[in-house]
């Protein structure tokens, strides 16, 4: 009798584990594909590749999330994607991840010009009645520097100043200022520039330059390692400037 009774409960045990397992597996993500960096100004793809059981298909939805808890978009099978906030009028509403022998497949965003508010988390969630997958990754938008120049100058104090300034980046760079191949304490200020309204930087650095050593030239080095991208400029370095402007 123990035996027997062990064996139903040992089989119901197999079977609901069995459905379980079913279920979990009724709908999954199988390659989450955002990129970690994107210029400016240039498309993006970002792709939610999953698994679907022919089962389940009609309570299947597709969405999509902006730093975790803002839906940007929306595609249910067999319908046109919904798109929200942030991402209206960016996306490629007619772009399909599917061929031509199979039925549109909206699962993928297609951003057309990326922008730097578009900077962030995005995290795919795939579900069904029964079941739901989740993904999330990081895209970072990067804009490179303008009109990157140095110049120098005295304070208020009449200490000799080498000053470095960029317009329109994104994300805030590392600067350093150098006397001749001496890196300089610098200090750098970093302001948004409201005039394009896209959360880029403009930014001035500045550094005492040292009258204790000759110096032939000054320099200002713009390093952006998410860009992958470093610009360096120099001038001659004037110091009868300093002694003129300071009579």
């Amino acid at each position: 009798m123990f035996a027997e009774t062990f064996n139903v409960v040992l089989v119901s045990t197999y079977l609901l584990f069995a459905l379980f397992i079913r279920e979990r597996a009724a709908v999954q993500i199988t390659d989450l594909r955002v990129p970690e960096r994107v210029a400016k100004g240039t498309p993006a793809l970002l792709d939610c590749e999953y698994t679907l059981d022919a089962d389940v298909e009609k309570g299947f939805v597709l969405k999509w999330y902006f730093d975790t808890s803002t839906l940007v978009y929306q595609w249910i099978l067999g319908r046109k994607p919904d798109v929200f906030g942030m991402l209206k009028g960016q996306l490629d509403l007619d772009y399909s991840m599917s061929n031509e022998t199979t039925e549109p497949n909206y699962r993928a965003l297609y951003v057309r010009n990326a922008s730097i508010v578009l900077s962030g988390n995005y995290s795919c969630v795939v579900s069904t009645y029964t079941s739901e997958d989740k993904q999330t990754k990081r895209m970072l938008v990067f804009e490179l520097p303008e009109n990157v120049s140095i110049s120098q100058n005295l304070s208020n104090d009449f200490i000799p100043q080498g000053i470095c300034t960029a317009d329109r980046v994104f994300p805030l760079p590392k600067v350093t200022i150098f006397a001749d191949k001496r890196k300089l304490d610098t200090s750098v200020v970093a302001l948004n520039d409201y005039t394009y309204g896209d959360g880029s930087y403009s930014i001035k650095a500045v550094a005492n330059i040292s009258t204790d050593s000759f110096v032939d030239k000054i320099s200002c080095e713009v390093y952006i390692a998410e860009g992958n991208y470093l610009t360096r400029v120099e001038k001659i370095y004037y110091p009868l400037v300093f002694a003129s402007s300071a009579k």
